[in-house]
């Protein structure tokens, strides 16, 4: 027969608080819950620990991985701002953005980034002649830990903007190879109209509107059928000597929402164009 408590101690030399004794005299279910307590004791006090090693390392986010433009019509350009931020604690250094197809340019403003710090990029997407719903996507490339996101767009190119509507731009887009702004003051203006097409009103947002170079409020307010509202883009006095491409993205609200963006750009025009205009500049044959 197994012996009882009793008779591992003697009633009269043991001690009421007697370690040994507390310990046999404690129930099954004191013993779960003390050893509950220890563990969860160990375990939170590697957490910190734990949680330290995940964050050390340079590591990318984004607020947004995927932008859509909407309808984008053919034969333009369009670009998107993406901010890549390092959340680690050491430099984050980007070798370079590899875009999946010869139609997107990423251009990368820096590509060292302290920790807290970010870089921008801006995706340049050209339409060329693709028709229909799109996906292009641009791999980071650099030294950070852990996921890195893939910055992806898509777009909805479509040969004849006028045909998606009810929110329509006229002209679709501004190609600044074709149509020189007008000069005012210090600088030079273009226009375009946003106009609803549809016969029911419709609520228009400015989405997306470049960050630098050109000056724009966009159009934000109601659109009654058949209405149109002018916008207004103004350029530094350099610009238009320049090549760059830009775009502005507006959502319109009613009984479907509906994206459309306009493309503002200017063309480097191609070598064999480029070298025909400098002969005849230098007089050669």
């Amino acid at each position: 027969m197994s012996p009882t408590s009793d008779e591992f101690f003697d009633r009269d030399s043991r001690p009421s608080d007697h370690v040994f004794y507390r310990l046999i005299m404690l129930t099954s279910n004191d013993l779960r819950v003390t050893c509950a307590f220890v563990i969860v004791a160990i375990v939170c006090s590697f957490l910190p620990e734990c949680g330290q090693a995940q964050a050390r390392g340079p590591r990318i986010k984004t607020q947004q991985e995927i932008y859509d433009f909407g309808i984008v019509p053919q034969l333009s350009e369009v670009s998107h701002v993406f901010w890549l931020k390092n959340t680690g604690d050491e430099i984050l250094m980007i070798d370079k953005l590899i875009p999946n197809c010869g139609c997107t340019e990423a251009p990368l403003e820096k590509n060292r980034v302290e920790p807290g710090d970010s870089s921008r990029v801006e995706l340049v997407f050209g339409s060329s002649t693709y028709q229909g719903e799109i996906k292009k996507f641009a791999q980071i490339v650099s030294n950070a830990q852990g996921r890195a996101p893939a910055l992806t767009f898509t777009a909805n190119v479509v040969t004849d903007s006028d045909a998606v509507g009810p929110l329509v731009a006229t002209p679709c887009r501004l190609n600044l190879n074709e149509d020189q702004p007008e000069a005012d003051g210090d600088g030079w203006v273009a226009r375009f109209t946003l106009k609803n097409s549809g016969d029911i009103p419709i609520s228009v947002t400015t989405l997306d509107k470049p960050d630098r170079t050109i000056e724009t409020d966009g159009f934000d307010g109601v659109l009654g059928p058949g209405e149109g509202r002018e916008v207004t883009l103004r350029f530094n006095a350099g610009m238009p000597d320049q090549f760059f491409s830009k775009s502005l993205t507006f959502l319109a609200a009613g009984p479907v929402q509906q994206r459309l963006t306009v493309p503002i750009f200017k063309k480097k025009p191609p070598v064999s164009t480029q070298a025909k205009q400098d002969t005849k500049v230098g007089g050669g044959s």
